[in-house]
């Protein structure tokens, strides 16, 4: 798996074909019902997000402001997955 790195964006791209992933970082601005959080991403849009499977089994709670790593797939970048909280 290749995987491409651009700093000045914070952006890791991995991946092949249609498992084409982005990775940006962002903050938790508004914790949504049914597991979900409005996250701004360092290049200021803001997206629709939830939780990793792993983040849920180890029961690790996100709250407003906490600085996190989102996946997003290029179909459509308007949704994403929390996959890391930094602490």
């Amino acid at each position: 798996m290749e995987k491409i790195v651009d700093d000045d964006l914070n952006i890791v791209v991995g991946g092949e074909g249609e498992n084409k992933v982005t990775e940006m970082n962002g903050i938790v601005k508004e914790v949504l019902p049914n597991d979900r959080y409005k996250v701004q991403l360092d290049n200021g849009n803001i997206i629709t997000a939830v939780r990793s499977a792993k983040l849920r089994v180890n029961f690790v709670n996100i709250e407003c402001g906490k600085q996190v790593t989102v996946e997003l797939r290029p179909f459509d970048s308007s949704h994403g997955r929390i996959i890391w909280q930094s602490k």
